[in-house]
């Protein structure tokens, strides 16, 4: 048992301890110990070294951090992507994180501009599908059925139509994707690995791009009035933008009024709320607002309707012959004559008087 126990001493204890019972086994594991780390390249303590694999640098590990900090394991996490794409797009340019931050709100912008193409396009049938479904007296028409059916007759017929289901499409699609980015940015101004960095991130009046306006919680202002530029700049790029897309239809359509002066009214709450945002999700929100603006702006050109084909255009040889309707419409009487007991309709135009079908 005895010569057991100094085996197990001399090999360094029974978990690779090194025991001081003997002295001359305890300067062969210093001997042994100097020797690994000459081998090692100085890796520092050969205990630590043994014991633990080769740390990355720094930036390795900043980077990694900033990969994996806004993931959510679990399942696709949009928000996190959202984040991650933001921080991929900050290391690969090495712009500053606030023109980062906006250019990537434009890139996004011009991205959707095809569902923004077709959604003007939807928007243009609609206007010539009210028109057609319009009774002889010119009113409005009666039911949403009727405006549908003169929809798909008229798209049937021209060379660049597209389904009104685009309406609702298009904002499917827009809001759901500007809600995501923005709350990838608040996830970003949260998060441990990107706080600091935003913090320096920002320019201009707005150096800290995690400050808000208004700090509830202590009731006060940390930016001074400068921090209310960026949230009126906001709210006031969304009132031009609803003027832009209604100020044109409010002018024709009571309905029209109503729903533009509801949306004017938004503006309100979205200003109380911008206050209370980190300045970052403003560095998205505004320029994404003034490029959708500006976007808005080229449809209503008459340049940019003909190059783009938001308008409708008819295929005139493949229309089809006017129904009775539509020539009694356009001043064609209808009128019958009464051939061997059967009542035939028959047509006269009303410039030629006294003219009947014979």
């Amino acid at each position: 048992a005895r010569g057991f126990a100094s085996s197990a001493n001399a090999g360094g204890g029974w978990f690779g301890g090194r025991t001081s019972s003997s002295a001359n086994v305890s300067s062969a594991d210093d001997g042994l110990n100097n020797a690994y780390a000459t081998t090692s390249g100085g890796m520092g303590d050969p205990a630590v070294a043994s014991s633990s694999p080769p740390m990355p640098p720094s930036a390795d590990l900043q980077l990694l951090s900033d990969t994996t900090s806004t993931t959510v394991t679990g399942g696709f996490d949009p928000v996190g992507a959202a984040a991650s794409m933001l921080e991929h797009a900050h290391a690969t340019s090495g712009l500053p994180w606030w023109c980062t931050i906006a250019c990537s709100a434009v890139a996004v912008r011009v991205f959707l501009f095809p569902v923004t193409v077709k959604q003007a396009k939807a928007g243009a049938l609609l206007q010539s599908a009210i028109a057609k479904a319009r009774d002889k007296d010119g009113n409005p028409p009666r039911d949403i059925k009727s405006v549908l059916a003169a929809a798909s007759a008229l798209r049937a017929h021209t060379t660049n139509g597209v389904s009104l289901g685009w309406l609702v499409f298009a904002p499917a699609i827009q809001l759901p994707t500007f809600v995501v980015a923005v709350l990838g940015v608040r996830r970003m101004v949260d998060s441990d690995a990107n706080h600091e960095a935003l913090r320096i991130g920002g320019t201009a009046w707005f150096p800290d791009l995690t400050a808000t306006a208004v700090d509830l919680a202590s009731a006060t202002a940390p930016m001074g009035i400068s921090g209310a530029i960026l949230p009126i700049a906001v709210a006031g790029a969304l009132f031009a933008n609803v003027n832009n897309a209604w100020g044109t239809a409010a002018e024709k359509s009571r309905q029209a009024l109503v729903l533009k002066l509801a949306m004017e009214w938004l503006c309100v709450p979205t200003l109380l709320v911008g206050l209370t945002l980190p300045q970052a999700v403003h560095m998205y929100w505004l320029p994404a607002s003034l490029t959708s603006l500006a976007q808005g702006v080229l449809m209503r050109t008459a340049f940019a309707r003909k190059a783009l084909g938001v308008d409708p255009v008819f295929e005139t040889s493949k229309m089809m012959a006017p129904s009775v309707g539509e020539r009694a419409r356009d001043g064609e009487e209808l009128r019958a004559n009464d051939v061997s007991g059967l009542r035939q309709p028959t047509y006269s135009v009303s410039s030629d008087e006294d003219s009947t079908a014979q």
